[in-house]
């Protein structure tokens, strides 16, 4: 089956080419950066240990983020009478869609430039999408963050992703933009620009609809929540260590929202025919369009926040019923962030074997092994470990890994709790 945008050949050649050419960094134009592929701006984001930006706006930006806000309310809050969602979230969708492209342009015009140099492209996985780490200011945090919900929201008005995915990624973009208003307005002129800055409207915010577009958009999506969830559970880690146990909930439960929205942002980003996917999108993630077959080994957001849960559960180690008699909210709050993990899995599990089927990821060699059942695996084990943290754990799982670790060989368990796959595959 061949799709709209011709054969593969061709879309291979294209892509090749996107990556080739220069691409601006969203709100900068930055020549001396390769070019993310698909024609979707580069991104610079700040490191997973950095606190989520809360920047002082301008009163322009300031009063465009309260706006942007206020859209994805009426978005919110209208959901639940939708009858034919579909024709009924279209003006809503499409008005936040307004609102948030309008924002990213107003925190473009007045972010300080990034320069070139200090941008860096940290693995295989952050050159294929167009992602680059930097050391940011809150202002330049805001302006990319910005532009990637500005980029999302607008291919959400044609990606055929279901109502409770596009509410939970729209609340978790809620939240990022409400710590773009903790702040009073301050007075700002729009930074300088150079006579190399060739955007007048550098994050302006558009979608072709293409699947390879969507593939980037919700990508980018996926990296900034990741980032946030991580950053937010570190957050919370240090108000334990402090002994501000209200605080510690708050920070769990904002970041269980984040999950949801990096959940929704995966099934944004698959969200493509299966047989355009394999013919299309997989092919381009390995040799020769990228260097090494690309895996999620190399994804250094999400791996952050597992890192933030290991810590997390380090701390707090008591089981459910424990925790709830010494901390109440607490205890609720850190089961919402795991409850939002399980079903992380489990939906990545579903939108794997949706696009992949019983393939093999791009970097497993084994016949008995495939991508589909690399994340069953993962899931049971998770759910084994998370069973008495939760009032409604998975006793089955819980026993049968169990068994599990008393009968198969220690290196060999532990292979099975360190999958090599790929990206969406992993």
């Amino acid at each position: 089956m061949r799709n709209s945008m011709g054969d593969e050949d061709v879309v291979r050649r294209s892509a090749q080419e996107c990556r080739s050419r220069p691409a601006p960094i969203a709100g900068h134009s930055l020549s001396a950066m390769d070019g993310c592929s698909y024609g979707v701006p580069v991104i610079a984001l700040p490191s997973p240990l950095e606190p989520p930006a809360q920047p002082r706006l301008s009163a322009s930006g300031h009063r465009a983020a309260t706006q942007t806000i206020a859209a994805f309310d009426r978005l919110h809050s209208a959901a639940g009478s939708f009858t034919d969602w579909r024709r009924d979230i279209d003006p809503l969708l499409a008005d936040a869609a307004s609102h948030a492209g309008f924002l990213a342009d107003t925190l473009a015009a007045t972010a300080p430039p990034i320069p070139a140099e200090a941008a860096v492209d940290p693995s295989p996985i952050c050159s294929y999408f167009g992602v680059r780490s930097a050391t940011l200011s809150v202002a330049q945090v805001a302006a990319q963050e910005a532009a990637v919900i500005g980029r999302a929201l607008a291919d959400l008005q044609s990606a055929p992703v279901e109502i409770n995915a596009v509410i939970a990624e729209v609340v978790a973009a809620r939240a990022v933009l409400c710590d773009f208003v903790r702040h009073r307005a301050r007075n700002v002129r729009a930074a300088p620009r150079t006579a190399t800055d060739s955007s007048a409207s550098p994050a302006r915010c558009s979608s072709t609809g293409t699947g390879l577009e969507r593939w980037v958009v919700g990508h980018h999506v996926y990296f900034m929540f990741n980032i946030r969830a991580a950053a937010t559970v570190q957050l919370a880690l240090k108000a334990l260590n402090q002994g501000r146990d209200t605080e510690a909930a708050e920070h769990l439960t904002v970041a269980a929202c984040y999950v949801h929205g990096f959940t929704a942002a995966m099934g944004h980003a698959g969200a493509i025919l299966g047989v355009r996917y394999r013919e299309q999108i997989r092919p381009t993630m390995g040799p020769p369009d990228t260097p090494v077959p690309l895996t999620g080994r190399m994804h250094k957001e999400h791996r952050a926040f597992r890192t933030a849960i290991t810590q997390l559960l380090g701390v707090l180690p008591e089981p459910y019923p424990v925790l709830a008699t010494r901390e109440p909210n607490l205890a609720r709050a850190r089961e919402m962030l795991l409850e939002a993990d399980l079903l992380d899995i489990e939906r990545h599990t579903l939108i794997a074997a949706a696009l992949v089927g019983e393939e093999r990821s791009l970097v497993q060699r084994r016949d008995h092994d495939n991508a589909v059942n690399t994340l069953r695996q993962m899931r049971l084990l998770r759910s084994a470990q998370y069973c008495p943290l939760l009032r409604v754990g998975d006793q089955l799982a819980a026993k049968s890994v169990a068994v599990a670790r008393e009968q198969i060989p220690t290196e060999l368990f532990a292979a099975k709790s360190a999958p090599k796959v790929a990206l969406i595959e992993r």
